[in-house]
């Protein structure tokens, strides 16, 4: 989110409006093409089968958990 310039405080927003209270329930933060952010929370604390990402080159996978 650094590189698109999306500052922190935007990105724990969005987590709390899925209801999610620490980031350590968040298995995915996305920023979708039309410049909303989604959120995929982990299911029981575990990833979920995150098949919707696909489409995604690797290296957006190394930083999709980097929040910081």
């Amino acid at each position: 989110m650094n590189k698109e310039r999306i500052p922190k405080s935007e990105v724990l927003q969005a987590i709390r409006e899925q209801g999610i209270g620490k980031v350590e329930e968040v298995a995915a933060v996305i920023l979708e093409t039309d410049g909303t952010i989604s959120v995929l929370p982990k299911k029981n604390n575990e990833l979920r089968d995150l098949n919707t990402l696909v489409d995604m080159d690797e290296s957006q996978d190394d930083q999709k958990n980097n929040i910081e």
